[in-house]
């Protein structure tokens, strides 16, 4: 139901039934289970979306410790989450710390992966767009083209992603 509010619009709604969720699955299973923290990912989620970046980053900081502490440093999730805190900072024109969130996530995403995956792809996605945010449009270029050719291997020249990933680095071009 709290997926269906969040595609609704109905962000405090669903942000009210992922926290009862996550309340649920922390009692069930406990803090550092699976399901307590995917739930509270997806309260962090709905936060963030509302605006109310203070409340998520919190959130997503007591998601990425636990992960950390579960996982390893070097794990994927880890990662990923270091690219959900940095886009929180994007959100707010922290691109200091959105950078370095992101290049974080990047380092241990390539060791996790390796440099052509999608997950890397989208952490790059991020910084290139945290670059254009602060004028660094051949740095984001760079990346948006780095993008679109990891995209046209696993997807192909047509597909959306990569024509997506093509038109950003053409609009960076033209701004230069």
């Amino acid at each position: 139901m709290a997926c269906v509010l969040e595609r609704q619009g109905e962000l405090a709604r669903a942000e009210g039934l992922f926290r009862e969720c996550a309340d649920t699955y922390c009692k069930v299973h406990g803090a550092e289970h699976e399901k307590t923290l995917d739930a509270l990912k997806r309260v962090g989620d709905v936060c963030d979306d509302q605006g109310k970046h203070e409340m998520a980053l919190e959130l997503y900081e007591k998601c990425l410790a636990i992960r950390i502490k579960a996982l390893g440093e070097d794990h994927s999730e880890v990662a990923e989450m270091y690219r959900t805190i940095a886009r929180v900072y994007r959100h707010q024109g922290e691109y200091k710390m959105a950078m370095e969130m992101f290049e974080k996530g990047l380092a241990i995403a390539i060791k996790a992966l390796g440099e052509e995956d999608l997950d890397v792809a989208s952490i790059k996605m991020g910084m290139a767009k945290t670059l254009e945010k602060q004028g660094e449009l051949a740095r984001a270029e760079g990346l948006f083209r780095e993008c679109a050719g990891t995209y046209c291997k696993l997807y192909g020249a047509e597909h959306e992603e990569t024509l997506d990933a093509l038109e950003q680095a053409r609009g960076c071009e033209k701004g230069n």
